[in-house]
């Protein structure tokens, strides 16, 4: 009776050629970063290019030597020309939005000042057009050669491009809701939610209420909702509910639906992550702070009129840019890995202390 052949698990793996792919996921770094380590990329941490060599030897993995020749043949040619390029897509849909876009603004306008600083250069990629695609983006991200992608806080309610974000290494600005996963960096919203209550608390106001847009707290996993009821827990406050609305309601819906729960949860201070409470509140009817005090949770910049709580969106740019080059070195970011950034209280005319007698 033939004798039938015996199978080696080890064997086969090693005779099926492993992958690049393969090296990638035993040495936990992006597969991008495993063809710079053979190459002994100085960018490369050393101990990286060991463990990726390690992996590979494991795995008795054989670079593909025309794709290498090939590769190196372009490094050469292209790495006195230009430094490696990150590159920050949005998908808002043109400039113009972007430009109107404060806080989007001050991401950038980070990641590019701490890029430089590493040696890199940043570009900005709209993808929200909707003449755009998936190819578009392709070639847009090939020619020049990217390096590594930012993701920077995509909005749900825009246009979201069908792309494998996946092709390259990446970091992203909020964007929780959107695949892929990735160390990501954000606002501290529930941080911001609980020092406004705080400071709200001390200016004399009592009856404290929430009115954000609902998409904005899904984006961040109900934390802004979060702060809100610790904060109504730890001063033992009578809990108001919030109020959520959305972005596709106009200014005059808004303001009629603020005005109603004001006056039937009889609010003395609206916390709001939008900077136009005040015209919302002018749509009910309401004028702060002679009706009603308000402050926003989220400024981008100063603002003496409004008080409320300033978002440092530039150290958010400068902190994603400095986890990209990282993950761009080799070194291993966890995927689930989240680095909040707080915002700082400010004082403003919207806000007004108010005596104990005046309650």
């Amino acid at each position: 009776m033939p004798q039938i052949p015996h199978h080696d698990p080890v064997r086969h793996a090693s005779v099926s050629q492993a992958s690049i792919k393969d090296v990638a996921l035993e040495a936990g770094v992006h597969f991008s970063t495993v063809s710079k380590a053979l190459r002994n990329h100085p960018r490369i941490a050393l101990s990286t290019r060991e463990r990726v060599r390690a992996a590979a030897a494991r795995l008795g993995y054989t670079p593909n030597q025309v794709y290498q020749a090939l590769t190196a043949r372009r490094s050469n040619a292209t790495a006195v020309l230009a430094p490696p390029r990150m590159v920050f897509v949005s998908n808002r849909p043109n400039e113009a939005t972007f430009a109107n876009t404060a806080h989007m603004r001050y991401f950038l306008a980070g990641v590019r000042h701490q890029a430089e600083r590493l040696g890199y250069q940043c570009d900005l990629l709209l993808v929200g057009d909707e003449a755009l695609t998936a190819s578009d983006v392709a070639r847009r991200l090939e020619s020049p050669h990217t390096d590594g992608l930012i993701i920077g806080a995509f909005v749900p309610h825009l246009r979201l491009v069908e792309f494998d974000w996946d092709r390259y290494p990446l970091v992203k600005i909020d964007s929780a809701f959107m695949l892929p996963r990735a160390a990501m960096v954000s606002n501290d919203q529930m941080q911001m939610l609980r020092s406004a209550y705080d400071h709200g608390r001390r200016l004399g106001y009592r009856r404290i209420g929430m009115a954000i847009g609902r998409i904005d707290d899904q984006n961040t996993h109900g934390l802004y909702s979060s702060g809100l009821f610790l904060s109504e827990d730890l001063h033992n406050a009578e809990p108001i509910a919030p109020l959520y609305f959305g972005h596709s309601e106009d200014t005059r819906a808004i303001g009629r639906r603020l005005a109603k729960w004001i006056r039937a949860h009889r609010i003395d201070l609206v916390l709001c992550n939008w900077t136009n409470i005040r015209d919302l509140l002018g749509a009910g009817g309401l004028r702060s702070p002679a009706d009603i005090a308000c402050a926003c949770l989220a400024l981008s910049d100063p603002d003496p009129s409004l008080a409320g709580i300033l978002a440092n969106h530039h150290a958010i740019g400068c902190k994603v840019a400095e986890a990209l080059a990282l993950v761009l070195q080799g070194q291993a970011i966890p995927m689930a890995s989240v680095t909040y950034v707080p915002g700082a209280w400010q004082d403003g005319a919207s806000a007004p202390a108010i005596h104990a007698a005046a309650r």
